[in-house]
């Protein structure tokens, strides 16, 4: 009875969080004392505490991105702030340590945008967004690679192989179970391969040890991931291994780091 009761608190928990988001709209944040006009757009997702944010006027890679972020609490007391890690890294780009700044004689509450290899850009809020937000949800899966067909698929894969036959001086075999994939209807999945690829890519030219364990492979084998969440990458020999899972969040950066380490 005791365990009923608690799953039922962390029921209704849930539910109030999920109304709570629904409720959220879109906010816009914008720049000051920067030496560039830079905005993030944060638009609530479909799971509990999870966010799109997208990135405009950085001067940094992350300009015209979006990526899918988890809000987390920086301690049990939420009057100390948050910040949005990004889904499935440790990567954290926007946080709010409930920091203050004077304006004008005003007192207004600022956050700080996190991007490598930059200074923290302090952000103030600055109302709804002028972009739509059908259209951030758009460049997101358009980011994730999800396509209409099979045809689209195969085709994001061979121009993604091309990039990396040519980057890493050699030639390798793709061998996809495209049945596997049928089988659980996600037919276009496999052109998620493109970000493993592009992946290898980048890892093969880090430096000449990098580069040798890249030209050990010879085939890349591709199936679907026994269960949400879990997709992976193993090196078998001369073998790459790769098990895709169409709902793996920020394909690009998370397919880097699994292969990264199978490397």
């Amino acid at each position: 009875m005791q365990n009923l009761f608690k799953y039922g608190l962390m029921l209704m928990a849930s539910l109030m969080m999920a109304i709570v988001q629904a409720n959220e709209t879109a906010k816009t944040y914008i720049s000051f004392a920067a030496e560039f006009e830079a905005s993030v757009i944060i638009v609530p997702y479909d799971e509990v505490d999870h966010y799109l944010l997208h990135f405009k006027g950085f001067e940094h890679s992350f300009d015209g991105k979006t990526a899918l972020y988890k809000k987390v609490w920086n301690s049990a007391d939420k009057g100390k702030g948050y910040r949005y890690q990004m889904a499935g890294l440790n990567s954290i780009n926007f946080r709010s340590d409930s920091k203050m700044t004077l304006i004008g004689g005003t007192v207004y509450p600022y956050f700080e945008v996190l991007l490598d290899k930059k200074a923290p850009t302090k952000m103030l809020y600055a109302g709804k967004p002028e972009m739509k937000v059908e259209d951030i949800f758009k460049q997101y899966r358009v980011q994730q690679g999800i396509v209409e067909s099979k045809v689209e698929a195969k085709q994001l894969i061979a121009v993604a192989q091309s990039k990396f036959e040519q980057r890493c001086q050699q030639q390798i075999t793709i061998d996809i179970d495209w049945a596997a994939f049928r089988g659980v209807e996600l037919k276009t999945t496999p052109g998620m391969v493109q970000f493993y690829l592009e992946s290898l890519s980048k890892i093969c030219r880090i430096d000449s040890d990098y580069a040798a364990a890249v030209k050990d492979i010879s085939l890349i084998e591709v199936t679907s991931a026994a269960a949400d969440g879990s997709h992976k990458v193993t090196l078998r020999r001369d073998i790459l291994v790769i098990e895709l899972d169409r709902n793996t969040p920020n394909i690009a950066d998370n397919s880097y780091q699994v292969v990264y380490e199978a490397l």
